[in-house]
């Protein structure tokens, strides 16, 4: 065997050890469901349709030699055939949060559109743990970026073998109440924070019960609907409105034939329109004489709207005024009721 071929034994036993690791299977569900459906092995053929496998060589007589090296002994098993890779014992599932690390600050960059990418590799940190204890995973994470894109975190976890590992970790990097850890670690120009992750979590979820506790001591906003004490004889409904009308043109329209050169909201007028419209009308806050006299005259076209005529106006009454304000108050109630839930949530 040449020196060549060593190294890509060693290589494809590496990988090998790799995926039938416990960290690896807990989150493989596709190499779980063919160790338990082949009575616990897993094809070579399949292994070999692994990218990271085939990086390293395409050739199943390699990984069968592969299955055999020292370094996976304990681990798994060659077929008799050897044709398939099984584990010496069955995986079973653990709680992983157990062995493992939270890293944080780990060193980014950014990159084009508004993204940054990890300046360290998954190796690099696992080599800065492994004199520790044998480091089964390492989990980079990301999000989402400004753009939608996925986008560095700067944080992540490490998983160990086993608590030996952890422990001694733990007792090296990660600071206590009272002091700081004896040793850090360093990758690029970046001291990477360390916490036990179950510790971080059990702070995360005293984070949560606290703010929950606010929420529910926090009188919560009730909503009041939208109220309209209105008066008989205040809207003019118009038909036949022109094409190019809008609000502002109706309301110059009031303005003008009131004489009123002062702030809109002084006039006490409103105009109910959508663009497009064929019909409108213009609601008052008092009853005046006025607003039977602006109807009138829209009517009989000596009142114009950006000096156009209209089809018809009149002052609403009766039935058809009540049902008016019905849906004007239903609307405004929709409206306002939206806004409030946007903001308190309810």
């Amino acid at each position: 065997m040449t020196t060549d071929d060593a190294k890509i034994i060693e290589s494809a036993a590496e990988r090998l050890a790799f995926f039938f690791s416990n960290a690896n299977l807990r989150r493989d569900k596709f190499l779980r469901n063919e160790l338990d459906g082949n009575d616990g092995f897993v094809g070579i053929d399949i292994l070999l349709k692994f990218n990271t496998l085939k990086q390293h060589t395409t050739d199943a007589a390699i990984v069968a030699k592969a299955a055999k090296h020292d370094s996976v002994k304990g681990l798994i098993k060659l077929s008799e055939d050897s044709k398939k890779i099984a584990r010496v014992s069955r995986f079973e599932e653990y709680d992983n949060i157990k062995l493992s690390l939270r890293i944080s600050n780990l060193p980014v960059e950014d990159v084009d559109g508004g993204t940054k990418k990890y300046k360290i590799t998954r190796d690099q940190i696992k080599d800065a743990f492994a004199k520790y204890g044998t480091v089964a995973l390492v989990d980079m994470h990301f999000k989402r970026g400004n753009n939608g894109k996925k986008s560095a975190a700067g944080v992540g976890t490490v998983e160990f073998e086993n608590a030996e590992g952890l422990e001694k970790a733990v007792s090296d990097l990660v600071s206590s109440d009272s002091a700081e850890p004896p040793s850090t670690i360093v990758l690029g120009d970046d001291q990477i924070k360390v916490k036990s992750l179950a510790k971080w979590l059990e702070s995360k979820k005293g984070d949560r019960t606290s703010s929950k506790k606010r929420e529910r001591d926090t009188p919560k906003k009730e909503y009041k609907e939208f109220v309209l004490e209105w008066q008989k004889g205040t809207v003019i409904s118009i038909k036949g409105v022109p094409d190019d009308c809008d609000r502002e043109k109706i309301i110059e329209t009031v303005k003008t034939f009131l004489g009123h050169e002062g702030d809109i909201k002084d006039l006490g007028a409103y105009a109910d329109y959508s663009r497009g419209e064929k019909n409108a009308a213009i609601r008052f806050t008092n009853q005046s004489e006025k607003i039977a006299e602006l109807a009138g005259k829209l009517g009989d076209g000596s009142v114009t709207i950006g000096g156009s005529k209209v089809e018809s106006s009149a002052v609403l009454d009766g039935e058809d005024e009540e049902t008016y304000y019905k849906k004007f108050i239903a609307f405004k109630n929709k409206i306002k009721k939206q806004k409030f839930e946007d903001r308190y949530g309810n």
